[in-house]
């Protein structure tokens, strides 16, 4: 389904002022379809991501968007692929400190993302290559520092670097994929095709471990030494990486 340019903006504004009967009948139809819309609520980052898949450009759909709302929505994808979550983990290696936004787990598999919020603007493409290079070195501080941070969870064999960005990609920097926000759950489930492309490091046994610091959320009726498959950790995190 497509939507012109003016009653995209119409549904955009009806959307920000929780106006829904507003919005014509065949496009709230397609954003309860999309699970955007349920029992009179909407959830901002799927009706954003529905608009996107709707034609309407980017930068105005972001508008619906808030930093929580598109780190929430890369650790559902992450846990409906089958991934463990960790979010706001923070952590020394090399000599400096880290901040990786989100992590998800798998005992094959480690995919350490960076959250871009980014709407359509002059120069975001060169800023996502430059974020991509950064975001390598990222990754290999987190290959030293991985077992004091995953607790009991497995441990992957392999770790990957991936950006989530509102606009951009899909595309490989350096190894790194750029990944679209809208995409992200179909390039989950393709991740392993992709692998013999991506930068990837191996974690070999007994990886060195830094100092990490780290708060996890509050379980008082589960199991400290066991997660279940859908869980998310909460990790302190530091603002000033680069």
């Amino acid at each position: 389904m497509r939507v012109d340019p003016r009653r995209a903006e119409e549904v955009v504004r009806a959307l920000r002022e929780g106006k829904l009967e507003r919005i014509p009948k065949s496009v709230r139809a397609f954003l309860e379809a999309e699970g955007a819309i349920k029992g009179g609520e909407f959830s901002p980052v799927k009706a954003a991501v529905a608009l996107v898949k709707m034609g309407v450009d980017p930068s105005r759909a972001a508008a619906l968007l808030t930093w929580r709302g598109f780190e929430d929505f890369v650790a559902e994808a992450l846990r409906e692929a089958g991934y463990r979550v960790l979010r706001g983990v923070w952590f020394r290696a090399r000599g400096r400190r880290w901040e990786l936004d989100v992590l998800g787990i798998t005992r094959p598999l480690g995919v350490a993302i960076d959250c871009k919020m980014w709407s359509r603007r002059r120069g975001v493409v060169s800023a996502l290559g430059a974020a991509a290079r950064r975001h390598r070195d990222r990754v290999a501080a987190l290959a030293e520092a991985i077992d004091d941070l995953i607790g009991e969870m497995p441990r992957p064999r392999r770790i990957v670097g991936m950006i989530v960005s509102w606009v951009g990609g899909p595309r490989l920097v350096d190894g790194v994929l750029i990944a679209p926000l809208f995409l992200l759950p179909r390039l989950l489930g393709d991740l392993d095709s992709m692998l013999p492309d991506l930068f990837l490091l191996e974690l070999p046994p007994g990886a060195p471990r830094d100092e990490v610091n780290r708060r996890e959320e509050e379980h008082p009726d589960e199991e400290e030494s066991e997660l279940p498959a859908n869980s998310e950790r909460v990790v302190n995190c530091a603002a000033d990486d680069v």
